[in-house]
């Protein structure tokens, strides 16, 4: 690919000023022509005359994806926190609630399993066999696990460190209501949302998901489950979000920091906020992205 003719396209025909030819070529390597244009120019650019703001440059647009960048790091490290929280008090109130210790499962049959996720039989989007496989399916490449000889050696307890975040989202699913509740209370979140958290937790998954596989993240809005998230978000926040408005990255980070009682997204996110230099319409415009504000 001649990438001194796409410089050359993105500064004659869009008018961006490029401040460092080599310096944005690096970054167009890495992110692509496309990408750059698609995600991350959306601040920079007038769709009136089809041409990037005078007052705009390359290295703004640098600054911007540096910002993403970091910005998806402080809140993938308070993600990984609130998943491990999560799975923690899952099967901590699970295994107290059966008394099932250092009960092994995978020779359980699917009767004994199904005993012990009253809740399945709610969940007609869940298939039972493809479900019990995912409790499963990482447990023999998991370096928590590597002392297990046999799939069948492995507690139930030690067998839930290897679950994706989705699996455990659907067990929370699949147990009886009182344990739910319990789950809930424990991280703090009103016990009448239990038939919602689900839709709750899987804002936040696509949230892990889209940072993990490199995805944009300051711009990030979602109407997906928006209700149920809402709901929820206002009720321990205080807020009075209205329930049908898209779901902005700043209620994500402020809902994983509550459940977390710490402050990593948000301290980073305005840690960032506050050192990203851009021109002060693009800035403000970044701002209302973040804070749903449009």
């Amino acid at each position: 690919m001649d990438y001194s003719k796409k410089i050359e396209n993105i500064s004659n025909k869009l008018k961006l000023k490029i401040i460092d030819s080599q310096r944005f070529l690096v970054y167009l390597k890495i992110f692509s022509f496309d990408r750059i244009l698609s995600e991350y120019s959306e601040p920079f650019f007038d769709d009136e005359s089809s041409q990037f703001y005078d007052f705009c440059d390359s290295n703004q647009i640098i600054n911007l994806i540096e910002f993403d960048r970091n910005v998806g790091t402080h809140i993938m490290k308070g993600v990984l926190f609130f998943e491990n929280k999560f799975k923690n008090i899952l099967i901590n109130n699970w295994v107290e609630f059966y008394q099932l210790s250092n009960t092994k499962i995978y020779n359980f049959t699917d009767q004994e399993l199904m005993h012990l996720m009253p809740n399945i039989k709610n969940c007609n989007d869940l298939n039972f066999q493809k479900f019990r496989y995912s409790l499963f399916e990482y447990a023999s490449t998991s370096e928590f696990l590597i002392s297990y000889s046999s799939l069948s050696d492995i507690p139930i307890r030690e067998l839930s460190y290897s679950w994706a975040l989705a699996t455990a989202i659907n067990f929370y699913r699949t147990l009886d209501t009182e344990i739910q509740k319990n789950i809930l209370r424990e991280m703090n979140i009103p016990d009448q949302f239990t038939s919602i958290f689900h839709k709750m937790m899987n804002v936040i998954l696509k949230v892990r998901n889209m940072i993990a596989h490199n995805n944009v993240i300051y711009n990030f809005n979602s109407r997906h489950y928006r209700v149920e998230f809402n709901k929820i978000y206002s009720s321990v926040r205080r807020s009075d979000s209205q329930f049908d408005k898209y779901i902005s990255i700043d209620k994500v980070c402020s809902l994983i920091d509550y459940v977390n009682q710490l402050s990593i997204c948000i301290d980073g996110l305005n840690y960032e906020l506050r050192n990203l230099s851009l021109n002060n319409y693009s800035k403000e415009y970044v701002i209302k992205l973040i804070y749903g504000l449009f």
